[in-house]
């Protein structure tokens, strides 16, 4: 059965030669259909309620995770039958398989600005994915919707395990791979944002060899957000890297 077909309205009626192929949906209805299939219509309502709801007024918490090549997990490896690789854009299309936000265009995009697409596969299968950003990395409530980076670091961003294969391990052992990679690419440290409530994926981040250095929180009322940085620089948390937010004395920014 094509996976279009429950729904009329999306597919082509096709019958013998030359007859026309069902045509494509674009990236995020094909996310759209795939979230209808599994949870319905009732949960897409109440998703999209919260969703408006969190617009007008946000309060959330994320967790700053922290580790030098060196110091990622040497136990953590991938099954032999796995590969990890950097992907292009030939490799968007695996994406459709993952349970990640991150649109076609949106990687299309990333990748012709400079972002790095990594992918554990098998077989063509894509079992895993993440974003690495260096010079600069999306952050909610940085001036610009952007967190300026110095050379050296670079922050991994969204982060998706297919779920059939969650609970095996795959991420910490992709995420400590790449993090042990680095060393060979003048990389000082890679830096991570969780947040608070995904337990798994903290416990991923340190299985891996992160350390949690600072907790980000983020508020917004309307037009005015409001992001402050708890954390001492004993425990890493000074080193975030940006000028607009002193982590070392607990100070944040309004940005209106």
């Amino acid at each position: 059965m094509s996976p279009y077909s429950r729904f009329g309205a999306l597919a082509v009626a096709s019958s013998g030669p030359g007859a026309s192929r069902p045509a494509r949906p674009p990236g995020r209805l094909r996310a759209g259909l795939r979230t209808l299939r599994r949870d319905g219509l009732v949960a897409i309502a109440r998703s999209v309620g919260s969703r408006i709801r969190q617009r007008a007024w946000v309060n959330e918490t994320h967790v700053w995770y922290e580790v030098a090549p060196d110091g990622a997990s040497q136990s953590r490896q991938l099954p032999m039958e796995t590969s990890l690789v950097t992907g292009d854009a030939s490799h968007i299309h695996l994406l459709e398989a993952l349970p990640t936000e991150v649109t076609e265009r949106e990687a299309r995009r990333r990748l012709a600005e400079g972002a790095e697409l990594w992918l554990v596969t098998r077989a063509g299968e894509p079992l895993f994915a993440c974003w690495l950003f260096r010079d600069s990395a999306p952050l909610l409530g940085a001036p610009g919707g952007e967190l300026q980076l110095p050379e050296g670091v670079v922050v991994v961003e969204d982060v998706a395990t297919a779920e059939h294969h969650r609970g095996k391990g795959i991420a910490p052992a992709a995420l400590a791979t790449i993090a042990r990679r680095m060393d060979r690419r003048h990389t000082r440290r890679l830096l991570a944002k969780v947040e608070r409530g995904n337990r798994a994926s903290r416990r991923a981040f340190r299985k891996a060899g992160f350390r949690a250095v600072a907790h980000m929180h983020r508020r917004e009322r309307g037009p005015f957000t409001a992001v402050q940085i708890d954390g001492s620089p004993e425990h890493g948390a000074a080193r975030l890297p940006t000028k607009r937010l002193d982590p070392g004395s607990a100070a944040g920014w309004v940005d209106g």
